[in-house]
């Protein structure tokens, strides 16, 4: 059996989602993270039906309970990501621009193919 088991799609754009539904093998599940619902006329939904796949919506972030607190999912990711505990997440950082070239910056997010970027993030100096 060739292709995925198990894809999460969390960009859901047109063409992420198109992807997802192209690698799967029969049978399999596509968890479609956020909210897909701008994109359903852009997809061909045709490998759903003749590959049977299972697609699941996924909008959760709200209280979770992790060690022991409940929080917002957001919160928690703020708090790990601010005790540098998880994976580092400047690994997806492929630009990084001073706030004064901004439209750069856009322009590398609206391009990313051609700018082959991942993540931009402005660097931002703080005054004393």
């Amino acid at each position: 059996m060739e292709g995925y088991e198990v894809t999460f799609d969390c960009i859901e754009s047109a063409g992420s989602v198109q992807d997802s539904l192209r690698y799967m093998r029969s049978l399999a599940k596509v968890v479609l993270v956020g909210g897909a619902a701008g994109i359903l006329e852009r997809v061909d939904w045709t490998t759903v039906g003749r590959n049977e796949l299972t697609l699941l919506g996924s909008y959760v972030y709200g209280p979770e309970s992790f060690r022991g607190v409940r929080q917002h999912t957001f919160d928690l990711v703020l708090e790990l990501l601010a005790r540098r505990e998880g994976p580092d997440p400047s690994m997806l950082v492929t630009h990084t621009f001073p706030l004064a070239r901004y439209q750069e910056a856009i322009e590398a997010n609206l391009a990313r193919a051609s700018h082959q970027s991942v993540k931009t993030v402005f660097e931002l100096t703080v005054n004393p």
